[in-house]
């Protein structure tokens, strides 16, 4: 975040990270689909920044690997505004995550990075790796959060 930016717009901030992960991957629109689904949010700056750490980890991780094998499918992040919590969930449609995400309790670099950044936030971290693939997120919020 610039110096004094205390609060950033979450869905605006999640627009920026697909939309440059798909230029990274190069993706094509037939390929892999990302879906975005967020309410307006204004999170102060540190969890905003924490939220689209994990869910560009997660997405870039998915996607190097289903751009490897040459899969293509879709992938939905979608952020819910649950009253006094948000929720972050990235699923997909069958492309399958990767092996190295596939358990919460992985050594793998990606996921150690994502269990610290959930445990930042003190959030909920749950994964289901199969049939369908899901990654949940659910923190608190505090007022004025």
């Amino acid at each position: 975040a610039e110096p004094g930016v205390t609060q950033i717009n979450l869905s605006t901030y999640l627009q920026l990270i697909r939309r440059s992960l798909i230029k990274a991957f190069n993706i094509a629109l037939e390929e892999i689909v990302i879906r975005l689904e967020s309410p307006d949010l204004l999170l102060p700056s540190a969890k905003a920044l924490a939220i689209g750490l994990i869910a560009s980890e997660f997405l870039a991780e998915t996607l190097r690997a289903a751009t490897a094998q040459g899969r293509s499918g879709a992938i939905s992040l979608t952020v819910s505004d649950l009253k006094f919590a948000l929720e972050l969930r990235i699923e997909d449609d069958g492309l399958g995550f990767p092996d190295n995400l596939r358990s919460i309790d992985g050594t793998d670099l990606s996921m150690e990075i994502i269990r610290t950044l959930a445990d930042q936030l003190q959030a909920e971290l749950s994964l289901v790796a199969s049939p369908l693939s899901a990654l949940s997120l659910r923190f608190a919020l505090e007022a004025g959060s």
